[in-house]
């Protein structure tokens, strides 16, 4: 699997070198000296998502929790959610 810091075009300034120089692409942890990748070192690379809709959200908990549910079960939900 290649880094995502190695997708970008261009330049890319990897968090680990802790300076505010552009760094050519980051080749994973070894580079740094460190074991693991930290938990956000790829989050400069990633595309900004949109927050979902509330209503979208408790519809698609209450489709995942359907086929898990007896029918009684699966009303007192859909009423504590929706209040129907």
């Amino acid at each position: 699997m290649v880094p995502a810091c190695l997708l970008q075009p261009g330049p890319f300034h990897c968090p680990l070198t802790h300076s505010n120089e552009a760094s050519v692409g980051c080749h994973g942890p070894a580079e740094h000296g460190q074991d693991t990748i930290p938990t956000k070192h790829f989050q400069p690379s990633l595309p900004r998502l949109r927050i979902p809709k509330l209503e979208d959200t408790i519809n698609r908990y209450l489709a995942a929790q359907k086929p898990l549910l007896n029918e009684e079960q699966f009303r007192q939900k859909v009423k504590a959610f929706l209040g129907e």
